[in-house]
């Protein structure tokens, strides 16, 4: 009895230095659930169906099952550094941790090999909707294969105190496989996991960035190219057609006087028909540049914001991951 309030104090004594954790999870916690509400409402009802909306539907999920679930586990864990009792807890805690970020490291790297195609690779054959959703369902099951080992590895770890004479208990490797050859086995799947994905991701990433930063350099040069051009062709149709209708008239001079012109400072003459042709092709032109211009444009945003989110992810899970693999 004397023991178990003994270990009570300094288990009191390890969570008072853990409070600045624990408002910190419990912040993050109700940002996320917020945020993540947030995102399933406007991207289940307020955007058209599209395979980035069907990926940022996917993390939202796998976000709020960790706020909902993970990071609750991970507060009583704080709360409880030296009497964290409840193995199933514990087995359900580091299952979900490591289910959801090789999931969201899965997903991240199709929505890589997404962005890549539709920028890179824009005419050539693009992932579908159908598609999309296979290979969420895919990462999926792959997640679960890949993190089945941390229920079985992870327990009841007995953890010295200030006191020699008491142990606590923690969530962290259970005592049989401590110093085995099975922890070890999963730390370096883990490991390739994590440098396996940054690898690819920052191959994709760079050849996104170098077909995007060619777009910048010459997007300003070409409108200017082609609307030369265009004046170039109105010019020469126009001197073209006067040309033939000078010579008509000396050949025929009768059916000149059935030809509709249009009076241009009143000495030179261009049928009206041809004018419209030639203006109607400017204008489809500048409509389909400025479609494809909006819609690389669009591509462009959506996977600058896809990046973005890889990056975070990396920058906040690398270390966390580090950690725990020392530490266990």
């Amino acid at each position: 009895m004397a023991q178990n309030q003994l270990l009570e104090e300094l288990n009191y004594e390890q969570t008072k230095q853990n409070v600045g954790g624990i408002i910190f999870v419990t912040i993050i916690m109700i940002t996320g659930i917020i945020g993540n509400l947030h995102v399933l409402f406007v991207y289940t009802f307020r955007m058209k169906p599209s395979n980035h909306r069907i990926f940022i539907l996917s993390l939202a999920v796998l976000d709020m099952i960790t706020c909902i679930v993970g990071m609750p586990f991970i507060i009583v864990d704080l709360r409880n550094p030296l009497t964290f009792t409840m193995v199933s807890a514990c087995k359900v805690l580091r299952f979900v941790n490591y289910f959801i970020c090789i999931s969201s490291a899965l997903i991240l790297t199709v929505i890589a090999i997404d962005r890549y195609r539709m920028i890179c690779v824009p005419l050539g054959k693009q992932i579908s909707r159908q598609k999309a959703k296979i290979l969420i369902v895919v990462c999926i099951g792959l997640s679960i294969v890949l993190s089945w080992p941390a229920p079985v590895l992870f327990g009841h770890s007995s953890v010295n105190t200030t006191n020699p004479n008491i142990t606590g208990i923690r969530c962290s490797t259970d005592n049989q496989f401590k110093n085995t050859k099975y922890q070890s086995y999963f730390n370096a799947l883990l490991i390739m996991l994590v440098f396996g994905f940054l690898s690819v991701l920052i191959v994709i990433y760079y050849r996104i960035g170098r077909v995007v930063s060619k777009h910048m350099t010459f997007k300003s040069s070409v409108p200017e190219a082609t609307s030369s051009d265009i004046s170039k062709a109105k010019i020469t149709v126009s001197t073209d057609l006067s040309s033939e209708n000078k010579s008509s008239k000396n050949e025929k001079e009768s059916k000149m006087t059935n030809n509709i012109n249009c009076i241009n400072n009143k000495s030179k003459a261009v049928p009206c028909n041809d004018i419209v042709m030639i203006s109607n092709l400017e204008q489809n032109h500048t409509k389909h540049k400025q479609h494809e211009k909006s819609k690389f444009n669009r591509a462009k945003r959506t996977t600058f914001m896809f990046f973005l989110l890889t990056l975070f992810f990396f920058i906040s899970y690398t270390p966390h991951l580090t950690l725990k693999i020392l530490t266990t």
